[in-house]
């Protein structure tokens, strides 16, 4: 007997709906594995990465924190400073306070021609981060800290007549800023601020004080 032309063959009577499934899914199995690996990788890059990936408003929070707490430091230098009277070691000598405009004219010149200060010819002495701020200054001398472009200064002088000299404490800051050295004196309880120059609180230069403070 002849076999039916219609009839399917043997090996399509093998082939079921189960087979059939089997087969795509060969064909689809690389790709599943490999959108699996990737997964993977994303998973452990996102483990990694987690703790440095904050929104913008965690970032302003951090930074916000860290100029409270470099402002907190300024508050306490200046305290420091300031907590003791001002006793140089011969009130004698001490300058007026009428010649510390002259010599902050003197240093912004130096600076803008040169863009250096000659410390022996302006009687600058740099000081030591802990002598500075408990105002061990001696008599005669312009002390002052420097960092970058950034110097604070910081002397002796006395109000009053001559013959009873009374000892005062000045702090000022040179900074250049685009291209321009400028002065600022720094404005807290217990310093004199001389006229005729701009003023401003230690806490509003905080960011440009950092590298100073004790």
């Amino acid at each position: 007997m002849t076999e039916n032309a219609s009839s399917p063959l043997l090996w399509e009577e093998l082939v079921t709906s189960g087979h059939v499934r089997a087969a795509r899914l060969r064909r689809i199995q690389p790709w599943i594995i490999a959108l699996g690996i990737i997964l993977i990788w994303a998973g452990v890059l996102v483990i990694h990465l987690g703790p440095n990936v904050q929104p913008a408003t965690s970032v302003a929070a951090r930074v916000q924190q860290r100029l409270m707490q470099t402002q907190e430091r300024v508050a306490a230098a200046f305290t420091k400073l300031t907590s003791t009277p001002a006793r140089p070691d011969n009130l004698d000598r001490l300058p007026p306070i009428s010649e510390i405009p002259e010599v902050v004219q003197t240093l912004l010149k130096k600076l803008e021609s040169s863009n250096e200060l000659d410390v022996d010819a302006l009687k600058l002495e740099k000081a030591k981060p802990d002598a500075f701020w408990s105002g061990e200054w001696g008599t005669e001398r312009l002390n002052y800290l420097k960092s970058g472009d950034l110097y604070l200064l910081g002397a002796h002088a006395h109000v009053g007549p001559s013959g009873s000299p009374q000892p005062v404490r000045w702090v000022g800051a040179l900074k250049k800023i685009e291209g321009k050295w400028q002065y600022t004196t720094l404005a807290w309880p217990g310093l004199y601020a001389p006229p005729g120059f701009p003023n401003s609180p230690p806490q509003a230069i905080s960011l440009s004080l950092r590298d100073v403070l004790p």
